[in-house]
């Protein structure tokens, strides 16, 4: 019996997009040849996966130079704000995506492959995907790992230009898709209102399953950590300036990746006598050690800023670290994480976003408290698991074989 053949479209390197290899994982599981295209990023080293490396198609993204193609691309999506017909038409102004869905094609043809399933991952993918779908009379599965139509709805120069155009695109995708599946509940949830589907999309997890952490009770001074990207929207400037106001006992440790000069600020911010000694910069974590470093400390803070639903609704990959490592979670208002910290009592948010509002939850904290929260993170790791997210792709599979 033939096996059933799956592509998954990605804008992103298929190599260094986990979801989308765990996707290409369960697919496989489920009986599939995997087959993924995506952009490619030549500074990633490729996928470890012999099968799904494969079988891999990308184009290299084309980045130069930066400001003919901003410019193209602005006007662009200028006029298709302008002329409504043309917001659809829009989306093929970026070259590559047209090169590949003509490499797609010709690897389709070269192997004579049939899709059965094609999934878009992302809105951007999702007219390459469509079109892969019609040709191969394939189911759609629209994966949005992220609110598309609201993307970046905090920026200005994005809702002038891009808005209307994304929506445009995404509306089509989410028409025409058999299924779709996002990160969060209360995406989901959103997505079903602004769009008015009969069917909420499936919540699948972005999570990545760790070794669980043996519980290690609070230490002394109490150890708060964020690590991850450093970019200024993550609001690290608000934490850093309220560590002033931290009562004794309590100490601010960073594991920052990004732009060096910006990282510079940061540490030049945290030198000033109101928070000098009171923040601790250390090295950037290798993913694979990232479980056993964070289990050095006690609490992970999730400062972001709630300018926007993207951000409101979010589920970060963070939460998933921290909660798998046994901290403590402390975080700014976000809606999403707000659900899960009163589902499963493993941490608390802050009132608002100000130092002083992220010093209160901070001082609040007492070592008692924390580690009541650090056991609850065991118990609710115990949940917060790949597997458990995987089975329900694996639901989503089956019904459209059916």
């Amino acid at each position: 019996m033939k096996r059933k053949s799956a592509l998954i479209v990605t804008l992103s390197h298929v190599p260094a997009d986990g979801r989308a290899l765990r996707f290409a994982e369960t697919f496989g599981a489920a009986g599939y040849d995997v087959h993924t295209a995506g952009l490619a990023s030549y500074a990633i080293a490729p996928p470890s996966n012999d099968r799904i490396a494969a079988t891999m198609v990308e184009v290299p993204s084309m980045q130069k130079p930066r400001q003919l193609r901003r410019l193209w691309l602005a006007g662009a999506l200028a006029t298709s704000r302008l002329v409504p017909p043309l917001r659809r038409a829009a989306y093929w102004a970026m070259p590559e995506r047209a090169i590949l869905l003509g490499r797609i094609r010709a690897h389709a043809q070269r192997r004579g492959l049939r899709f059965d399933v094609v999934v878009a991952k992302h809105w951007s993918a999702g007219p390459i995907a469509m079109a892969m779908a019609r040709e191969h009379g394939a189911k759609l599965i629209y994966d949005a790992n992220e609110l598309g139509f609201a993307e970046h709805e905090d920026n200005k120069h994005w809702q002038l230009l891009a808005a209307k155009h994304v929506r445009a695109v995404e509306e089509t995708v989410v028409r025409r898709a058999d299924a779709m599946t996002t990160i969060g509940q209360m995406i989901a949830e959103e997505y079903a209102r602004e769009y008015g589907l009969e069917r909420v999309p499936v919540v699948v997890r972005n999570i990545i399953d760790t070794p669980p952490q043996p519980y290690r009770a609070p230490g002394t001074p109490l150890a708060f950590v964020y690590v991850g990207l450093a970019v200024p929207q993550r609001n690290l400037e608000a934490v850093i300036d309220s560590t002033a106001d931290w009562e004794p006992g309590r100490k601010l440790f960073l594991h920052l990746t990004g732009e060096p000069g910006y990282i510079a600020t940061l540490r030049a911010r945290a030198a000033r006598p109101e928070t000098a000694g009171r923040v601790e910069f250390r090295d950037p974590v290798p993913a694979v050690e990232l479980p056993e470093t964070l289990a050095q400390y006690d609490v992970g803070l999730i400062p972001f800023t709630a300018t926007s639903r993207q951000k409101r609704f979010a589920e970060p990959n963070k939460l998933y670290q921290y909660v798998s490592a046994g901290l403590a979670v402390a975080s700014t208002p976000l809606e999403q994480i707000a659900r899960h910290i009163d589902e499963h009592g493993f941490g608390a948010c802050a009132p608002g976003e100000e130092p002083a509002e992220i010093a209160a939850l901070v001082n609040g904290l007492s070592a008692d408290a924390i580690a009541t929260m650090k056991r609850n993170s065991a118990e609710a790791a115990k949940t917060f698991t790949w597997k458990r997210e995987s089975d329900k792709l694996r639901s989503v599979i089956a019904e459209l074989e059916h």
